[in-house]
């Protein structure tokens, strides 16, 4: 079962963790290192701001490739391929600011 995929379209100043409440960026740009934040990617740019450890297993469990310890393709490609039943991945389209994707994951 690949990971379920939320889409909204809204020019957001920030994205919340669904689980926590927790802002993703603190005032300063800085990704927080949530338990349950898998990974954040900005689509404009085409790269990964940041992947957790979990993320990297899951990818790796799913036999899938990987260029200097990141994913080698973007979460849209990945997300068909990954069987991680308590995941998901949220797209935020963000108008001129293109559409970036976080994924996350229910803490254990």
């Amino acid at each position: 079962m690949p990971l379920t995929v939320a889409r909204v379209e809204a020019e957001l100043d920030q994205v919340y963790c669904p689980f926590s409440g927790k802002a993703i960026q603190d005032d300063d740009g800085e990704i927080a290192k949530l338990p349950s934040l898998l990974f954040v990617y900005y689509g404009n740019a085409g790269l990964y701001a940041y992947v957790s450890e979990q993320f990297l297993g899951f990818v790796k469990e799913a036999n899938l490739e990987c260029e200097d310890g990141l994913p080698a393709d973007g979460p849209e490609e990945i997300a068909p391929k990954l069987d991680v039943k308590t995941a998901f991945l949220l797209e935020v389209d963000a108008g001129r600011n293109g559409v970036n994707a976080y994924g996350f994951v229910v803490p254990q």
